[in-house]
Formats: C-alpha cells, structure tokens, sequence
C-alpha cells in the first residue's frame, strides 16, 4: 500500500512540475527578462542591480519564516498559493511599460516584480522540496527529488521558445501588449496543476512545538551541513556573476536570436532531467559532496579554456552546453539540483523547511553577492563591446577556482574524518 501511495504521489508531483512550469514559463526566462530591459532601454551597467534584487530579500524572508512554515505544516498550499503569486505579478512589468515611459518609475516596478516573484519562488520551490521530503521514500529521495527538480525546465523552454520568437518580431509598440497576454494565457495552467499538487497524500497536522532560536539555527551547527552551506556560497557567487551578463553578450555581441537562446536552453534542460536520474544515484552511492567536487573541477576546466581561447568556437559551444549562464548548463543545473536535494536529505524527520531555508539563505546571498558586483565589475573594466566582455568573463571566472579548492579540501576533511573513526573502531 505503501509503494503505491509513493508512485500516486510522484506521478502527481510530475503532474504538478509540468503544468506549473509551464504557467510561470514566461515570467521566469531569463531570455525574456532580458529582453523586456534591453525594451525599457536601461543602461548595461544597472542590469547587476536589478537582478541582485532577485536574491537577497527572497532568501532572507524565507529563512525568516522557516520555523513558522514549519509549525505550519501545510507544505502545498504554501507551494500553491506561492506559485500563483510568482505567475500573476509578473503582468505588473508590461502594464506598468504600457502605461509610463518614466525611467524611475519602471525601475521600481521592475525591483519590486523581481524582488516579489522570486520571493514567491523562494517559498514555493522550497515548500516542495520540504514536501518531497514526506512524499518520497528516503533510499531514493536524492534520485527521484533530482528528476522532478530538473522537469520543469524542458516544459518551460517549450512554452519560452514560440514566446520569444512572437517577442522579437514584435514592434515597439506591440511588444508589451503581446507580453501581457502571453502571460496572462499561460496563466491557466495553473488549474490542473492545483488539482495534482491537492492530490498528494502527505500526512499534515499543524505541530503544537514552539519556535526556538535553537531549531532557526539547526542547519548551521551541523557539522555535515556546514560544508554544504559554504560550497553553495561560492557557487552562487560565481553563478551571480556569470548570470548578470551571458544572456546579454549572445544578445548584443555574438547577435544569437532570441529564440535560438531559449531553444538551446530547452536541449539544456532536457539533457539536464535525462542525466538528473544518474547524478541522483551518484549522490546517493558516493554523497553529495564528492559528486559536487567533480562537477566543480570540470566546471572550472570548462571555463577556464574557454575564457582562455574565446576565438574557439568548439571551446565556446562546449561552454554553452556544459555551463552557459550558470543558471541552465548542463553541469551548474545538475550541481544546484543536488545541492537542494542534499539539504533536505540532511535533514531529521520535521526539520526538512530550516534546512532547505538555511540553503536557499545561502543560494540566495552567493547570487545576490554575484550580481551586485557583476555591474560595478563590468563598469570599471576597460575596453568596448566584445573586448570588455571577454575580460568579464575573465574575471568571473575565479570564483570557480575557490569553489573547487574549497569542494576537495572538504572532500579531503572529511575521508580523513572517516579513516580515524575506522581505525579507532578497530582498536582492541
């Protein structure tokens, strides 16, 4: 009985990632993002401000509330009403660009859409790993959590594509209208996928235990946690970096249409949910950490021949399919889905929201950190157009070093760590 509700649950939960990602499709796409503030005409070097909004307020109000959504325990509905926040404000960007050309006034809509929706999504995406914790069994929690994790990404590049393609033939007066029912259409996905996440059969009855400071700061005094936790901080910042400016350089100077962006990160997202599956066993035979120390040093040798001979053409489309924006690579999308997996997986039965929250927190500052000082970085660098790019991404890439000594100085710790206990263990 027992392996049939697991099966009931994930063929819902499958159900749920396909119609909700293709509901916040279009509010989602960093493509699109950058396509709607390249239209509003912003200066280049503000993009880093305004997509650090993204990050730091989201992660902050979601480790904030951890211990309430814990005493809570209703992980779906948070899941549910928090995602259709995340596809509904998306509308306020193109309302307010059809209503005012107003430089000021567009960049506090634009701060508040993205500071709000991803906030949304903090909630969501963390309330539903928190509810894979109850719904899937332990032994392959790290498997199946990863393939769900990365489904969403082929739905929503499918709805991103002819979106994107409808975006760009646009004309200047046509385009935010367009957006707006564009968005508005894809919003009526969300009704199956209210009815499959209301279908998983989880076991939730609000806790009578008080919140404690002690419980807020479980994750962090965790020994195999914190390891994790540091990891995330510098892959994120490196991902904050490489994010801020990747979409626009294929925008502005390699002159990639749009649509051929979204299409190569729909091959992404599928090649990522088809090796999701093995990355998942990976972590659940050798651990997490291991496997992201892997994932890291091919990370860096990626990007450092690329950064190295950006003339390469070969070297540039291995950097596309392997890393791309940090957000969507094949490498860095499988690596952020183990690290969300891994937290929840270190979590004891009831304690999986303070754990995911302690990851996102540092997801969310590493990103923030990164885009904050991706516009500072590229104002301050010399040259023009592709030469000031290439620099760029020259400096971007030396977070990528620290997260790789970082992930193999820990690996190193903790096999020692293990060979002492063997040993002491085997003392008469």
């Amino acid at each position: 009985m027992k392996i049939r509700r697991n099966a009931d649950n994930y063929r819902r939960l499958v159900v749920y990632q396909v119609f909700n990602a293709a509901a916040i499709a279009i509010g989602a796409n960093w493509v699109v993002t950058d396509m709607i503030l390249l239209r509003m005409e912003f200066d280049l070097s503000l993009f880093g401000l305004i997509k650090s909004s993204m990050f730091l307020m989201p992660a902050l109000s979601y480790w904030a509330a951890a211990g309430l959504l814990r005493r809570w325990n209703c992980d779906r509905r948070v899941c549910l009403f928090s995602y259709l926040a995340r596809a509904v404000l998306p509308l306020a960007l193109p309302a307010a660009a059809m209503l005012t050309r107003d430089r000021d006034v567009l960049m506090i809509v634009a701060l508040i859409v993205f500071s709000g929706g991803y906030t949304f999504a903090m909630f969501a995406n963390n309330s539903l790993l928190a509810l894979y914790r109850q719904a899937l069994p332990r032994e392959k929690f790290n498997c199946g959590g990863s393939l769900l994790t990365a489904l969403p990404g082929p739905v929503a590049a499918l709805v991103a594509i002819p979106t994107v393609w409808l975006l760009g033939r646009a004309g200047e007066s046509a385009f935010f209208p367009l957006l707006f029912l564009l968005q508005a259409l894809t919003l009526l996905a969300e009704i199956p996928a209210a009815a499959a996440i209301l279908g998983v059969k989880v076991h939730e009855t609000p806790r009578p235990e008080p919140f404690s400071l002690r419980e807020w700061t479980l994750p962090f005094r965790d020994p195999e946690f914190r390891p994790l936790f540091g990891f995330v901080l510098l892959h994120m910042l490196w991902i904050g970096l490489v994010s801020t400016y990747l979409v626009v350089y294929l925008l502005k100077i390699r002159r990639f249409p749009a649509e051929l962006i979204v299409l190569l990160e729909c091959g992404l997202s599928v090649a990522v949910a088809a090796g999701a599956r093995s990355a998942g066993r990976l972590a659940d035979r050798f651990g997490s950490l291991p496997v992201l120390a892997a994932g890291s040093a091919a990370t860096l040798l990626v990007c450092g021949g690329w950064t190295l001979f950006p003339a390469c053409v070969p070297l540039f489309l291995v950097y596309l399919f392997f890393v791309y924006n940090g957000n969507s690579g094949f490498l860095s999308s499988s690596m952020r889905n183990l690290e969300s997996c891994a937290s929840a997986s270190h979590a004891s039965p009831g304690n999986a929201n303070h754990y995911v929250a302690a990851l996102a927190l540092g997801q969310s500052l590493g990103c923030f950190a990164g885009c904050l000082l991706a516009g500072p970085l590229f104002a301050a660098l010399p040259g023009e157009g592709a030469d000031r790019f290439r620099l760029y991404f020259v400096a971007a890439a030396l977070p990528a070093v620290a997260m790789t000594l970082f992930a193999f100085q820990q690996c190193t710790i903790k096999r020692r760590k293990t060979y002492v206990q063997q040993a002491n263990r085997c003392r008469p």
